[in-house]
């Protein structure tokens, strides 16, 4: 390597530069005027001229300046050699934008065979700024758009490029509201992706074993929050599942083995059609005629209350009674039909099939019910008189009972509901969205007059049927938002083909 003051004119860009264009190099022109050249290019022979390699801005701004020399380091370097210093000169930009810097490393990483070590040394950072870099080419088409329009942040960027599939992503992306001028906030962002961290502790399935031909045991795989410190430092848990698809195919592959192995041995096993009509959303047991081997009797199923769950007090008896169903969140469930399992406990445990004397009445316990039962005779009375109090005004409706109205619905409602709502009016929801929805009703928002009738009026249809948005179970789940938009006028029906045009457009550009 040697250093010499070359002529401009014998100084030529290489044909594989990384930049397509300088930028702005004004600044830099009047410094090197005042200053000249401080830091010498970089270039290499190339027959009759100088390849540069590294100071394009530099070259550029000195033409501009009027220099008619510039110091250079003179390198004899391959091809090969020559990019990677380009690279790693480039990375070390304080400018370059993300997306730039992810690819950057891609390259060094798989082009070049350099180690995340190796490079983080080459450009000054640490490994796992590195690693979390490489991780931003992971982002689908749509999030990469987003981050380099500005609407994602960096870190909010990161959190999404850790969902394993361009689907996920850009599903998780959707219920983000972002823009350039708001960026999506990056609490918002982690609220959005931790539902695509699954929970292993409790797996319906066993995460030693290796169920699927291409994934091994989940202790060992990359997607485990714990095998990827450095990425998911921010997990609250080293026992979490990040790629939800491979999750549900081992849950269907260990739910086949399972339902076969019970049939193989004589067991029964509900269809899919028939468990559906047992469990309600959020896996609750809807069922009289079958009690669940891991929770305890009701209090309608032995003459004596037991806490022993099934499980315990009928032991062995109920291995060749067990009828096994998947609920709709995957997971399996035991169950025996219930009259059976009285049954065995009475056989079983003689003393749960007599109901003893009944004890003295505890005093406290007798002022308790007492107490409550007047609570409740005091309130009849009350609702009969303000049932009354209101047939008698005639039914018009104040702006004071509207907003009694809007609390109680307000009150039953999912936070996914009040957030929508507040969203729709640019109101961003604090940390206690119920208290962020409370100011609304009480005084139309933080720096607004408060709600009149109308406004109040329509809160309670929005919140209607906002909230059976997210009641996807039932043979209709849009009912109310039909019924209100029929009785206002509002053409739902062209809204949907509106969306439904949206959508066949946006695969189409994906």
């Amino acid at each position: 390597m040697t250093t010499a003051s070359l002529p401009i004119a014998h100084l030529a860009p290489c044909g594989f530069n990384l930049r397509d264009e300088v930028g702005d190099v004004g600044e830099l022109t009047a410094t090197i005027r005042e200053h000249g050249v401080l830091q010498a290019l970089v270039v290499r022979p190339a027959g009759d001229v100088y390849e540069v390699i590294v100071g394009h801005r530099r070259l550029a701004a000195a033409t501009e300046a009027g220099l008619e020399t510039v110091p250079c380091q003179v390198r004899e370097l391959t091809d090969e050699q020559a990019i990677q210093l380009m690279l790693v000169e480039n990375l070390q930009r304080a400018d370059i934008a993300p997306l730039d810097e992810a690819d950057g490393y891609w390259r060094l990483h798989h082009d070049d065979k350099l180690s995340v070590e190796q490079i983080a040394g080459k450009v000054g950072k640490s490994a796992s700024y590195v690693r979390k870099r490489l991780k931003l080419n992971d982002l689908s088409a749509k999030g990469k758009k987003a981050l380099a329009a500005g609407e994602l942040p960096v870190g909010a960027a990161l959190l999404l490029a850790r969902i394993p599939t361009a689907k996920l992503q850009d599903e998780a992306l959707g219920s983000m509201r972002s823009t350039v001028e708001d960026p999506v906030p990056l609490l918002e962002a982690r609220q959005a992706t931790q539902r695509y961290q699954l929970p292993l502790a409790g797996a319906p399935f066993d995460i030693t074993a290796k169920l699927l031909a291409r994934a091994g045991a989940c202790t060992t795989c990359e997607h485990r929050t714990g095998n990827q410190s450095e990425l998911f430092d921010d997990a609250p848990s080293a026992d979490l599942c990040t790629n939800p698809p491979c999750y549900d195919k081992k849950r269907a592959a260990a739910w086949k083995a399972r339902a076969a192995e019970h049939k193989a041995a004589g067991g029964k096993v509900l269809s899919k059609d028939e468990a559906a009509k047992l469990f309600l959303y959020g896996g609750y047991l809807n069922n009289r005629d079958y009690v669940e081997l891991d929770r305890p009797p009701g209090y309608s199923d032995l003459p004596i209350n037991s806490k022993k769950k099934w499980k315990t007090l009928l032991g062995k008896d109920a291995k060749s009674e067990v009828v096994l169903a998947q609920d709709k969140s995957g997971n399996v469930r035991e169950l025996i039909p219930r009259k059976r399992a009285i049954a065995l406990a009475k056989a079983k445990h003689p003393e749960l099939a007599t109901k003893p004397k009944k004890a003295k009445a505890d005093p406290a316990e007798a002022k308790r019910r007492r107490e409550a039962a007047i609570h409740r005779a005091a309130s009849q009375a009350a609702i009969a008189d303000l049932v009354a109090a209101v047939q008698g005004d005639g039914g018009e409706i104040g702006i004071s009972t509207w907003r009694l109205i809007a609390e109680a619905f307000a009150d039953g409602s999912w936070s996914d509901t009040m957030r929508d709502v507040l969203k729709r009016r640019d109101i961003k929801p604090g940390s206690d969205v119920r208290e962020t929805f409370q100011v609304l009703i009480d005084a139309g928002g933080e720096d607004d007059a408060p709600l009149d009738t109308g406004e109040l009026s329509a809160l309670v249809i929005e919140l209607i049927v906002t909230r059976n948005l997210y009641n996807t179970w039932g043979d209709n789940p849009a009912k109310r938002l039909e019924q209100a938009c029929d009785l206002y006028g509002v053409d739902l029906a062209q809204h949907r083909k509106a969306a439904a045009k949206r959508e066949t457009k946006s695969k189409k550009g994906a």
